[in-house]
This record gives structure tokens, C-alpha cells and sequence, in this order.
């Protein structure tokens, strides 16, 4: 077995550089923001990461109030159009519809790519497959390929597991797996990541798809290829962190510009160190702050 990247008590990698690429570090308790509450609606993907460093901020910075409410991507760039809420963090990049919607209403927003992720193809521990290309995934959720024994598995017909519509996650695996296409395989629809694992960690017949930090909740991570004859990639930090996962997403930061200085000192904590660590801590890669990656020898059995 390779040996994995890893780093005593955090996930795999370190915070090598207090720098960020989101503005000076330290300007979040500006006085001209206390007082004021910035709304933010995340998707409940990352909502608790969020929900955490934004504590942390307000913890830092008294007199600074933040809410933080949950939604799926198009809930928490309506939010942001429609000024219900200064701060969307979507798991996905910007839709050439918001950037048209945008222009329409002259609104001027700009996204921060905070932290990086991996979309994990994930089955049950007991299926023998352990790797898969976008052709077989596109076959799956489009209803032509039924069974996992064309995969190498066992001749059990196969069960698609897929989040809402709404969510950045599905909307990230339509576009660059499907091309745009909708599901038209019978899926079982989950609430969100954790309920996908869960439900694929009770089925043997199961496949769904999930963030990284919710891919060994019970359940096996596959190796990916986008093309077949192409090399398939393991999923882990330091291959999201490369880029080399061909299913490797940023959580994007959304802001009206100009926006509150409530807002914007909270988008510039949440790229600090400080920040990037609560990224790290909750399993996700940081975006804006370097990283290395130390390896552990395997260790010997003993005599």
C-alpha cells in the first residue's frame, strides 16, 4: 500500500505561510462594520465550516454579529441579488446565467475561490469496483448502464444516489460529468452529503457522490478517470490540492461589490490563516493559503 500524505492531528497537509490572496490579514475588526449583522447563506455542505469560522471571526472581533443561514446554490445567489444577504458561498463557480442576471440588474459581484474540494464517487466497502471514468458515471445516471458487473462487480443492478437539484454539488456533477445532462436514471434523492453516505453505506448496490470530507463515512471512495485509457486517480488532499482529481472543485465566497465592511472583513478572515485552518480543520484543502505535504513512512510490523 502507498503511503498516504499526512501531518500529525490535522488533515494531511500544513499551513506553510500566514499570507493570502484575499486582502491583508488583521483587517477584520475594522470599527466601521461593528455593530452591523452580515447575513450569509451557505450550502449545507460547508455550512458548518462556515458557521464555525464565522464564530471564530465575531469571537476575534467583538461587536461584529454574522448569521449564517443554509441553502442551495441558486438560494444563496438569489439571497445575494435580491440584497437578503451580503456573503453566498456556493460549491461551484459563478453560472453564465447569474453573470447575465447580474449584468441585467447592474450588480457587480465577485467570487473568492476559499477553499478546495473533491467530489467523491462513492460505493459501498464490499463492491470489488474500485475505480471508474465519466463514460461509465454519464451510463449510470443516464439509465444505460444498470448492472456492476459491467464493471467488474457483481451482477446486482446498480443504485444511483444523487442530492437536490438545487445544490451546488449536483449542479458541479451535471456540468462536468453528465455535460450539461439531466439524471434520467431512477435515483434515490438525499437531504445532503452525509445522507448520500449513509445511504450508500447501507446499500451494496449503491453510488453516489460527496464531498471530500464525507468520503469515508462509511463508505469507499473510488479512483477516477475522465476519459477511459486515461489514468484513474485516487482521491486525497494533496491530488485536490495538485488539481490532479479530475473532480476537484472550489468553494466560492460571493460578494456585491461595492459590499458592507461587515462583509468584506469577513470574506478577508475567512482567507487569513486563521481562516484557512478552520478549512483544514473540517477536512476541506485551503484555497489562499500555501500548503506542503509531509509523508509518513508505512509502518514496519513488528517482531
Amino acid at each position: 500500500m502507498r503511503a498516504r500524505p499526512w501531518i500529525t492531528g490535522l488533515a494531511g497537509f500544513l499551513l506553510v505561510l500566514a499570507g493570502s490572496g484575499c486582502g491583508e490579514e488583521g483587517t477584520g475588526g475594522r470599527g466601521a462594520a461593528a455593530g452591523d449583522t452580515v447575513v450569509v447563506v451557505s450550502e449545507p455542505t460547508v455550512a458548518g465550516v462556515v458557521q464555525k469560522t464565522a464564530d471564530e471571526y465575531v469571537r476575534l472581533y467583538p461587536g461584529h454579529r454574522v448569521r449564517v443561514e443554509t441553502g442551495g446554490a441558486r438560494d444563496a445567489m438569489g439571497a445575494l441579488f435580491a440584497a437578503t444577504a451580503q456573503v453566498a458561498v456556493i460549491g461551484r463557480e459563478l453560472s453564465d446565467e447569474e453573470r447575465d442576471a447580474a449584468q441585467r440588474g447592474h450588480i457587480a459581484i465577485e467570487a473568492t475561490r476559499w477553499a478546495k474540494d473533491g467530489l467523491a464517487i462513492v460505493v459501498h466497502p464490499s463492491n470489488p469496483v474500485d475505480r471508474i471514468a465519466f463514460d461509465d458515471l454519464r451510463g449510470i445516471y443516464a439509465g444505460k448502464l444498470i448492472s456492476w458487473a459491467a464493471l467488474g462487480g457483481s451482477d446486482r443492478r446498480i443504485v444511483p444516489v444523487v442530492q437536490n437539484t438545487e445544490t451546488g454539488t449536483t449542479q458541479f456533477f451535471v456540468d462536468r460529468v453528465l455535460a450539461g445532462e439531466r439524471f434520467t436514471a431512477p435515483a434515490i434523492v438525499a437531504d445532503d452529503d452525509s445522507s448520500v453516505a449513509a445511504r450508500v453505506a447501507r446499500d451494496p448496490a449503491a453510488i453516489g457522490f460527496v464531498s471530500l470530507p464525507f468520503a469515508t463515512q462509511g463508505v469507499k471512495a473510488l479512483a477516477v478517470s475522465p476519459v477511459k485509457g486515461m489514468p484513474y486517480v485516487d482521491l486525497d488532499a494533496q491530488t485536490v490540492h495538485e488539481g490532479r482529481y479530475p473532480l476537484t472543485r472550489y468553494e466560492n465566497v460571493v460578494l456585491r461589490t461595492p459590499s458592507s465592511q461587515g462583509a468584506e472583513d469577513l470574506n478577508t478572515f475567512l482567507c487569513s490563516t486563521d481562516g484557512q485552518r478552520k478549512v483544514l480543520e473540517a477536512g476541506y484543502v485551503p484555497a489562499v493559503a500555501p500548503v506542503r505535504f509531509t509523508h509518513r513512512a508505512p509502518t514496519l510490523p513488528s517482531h
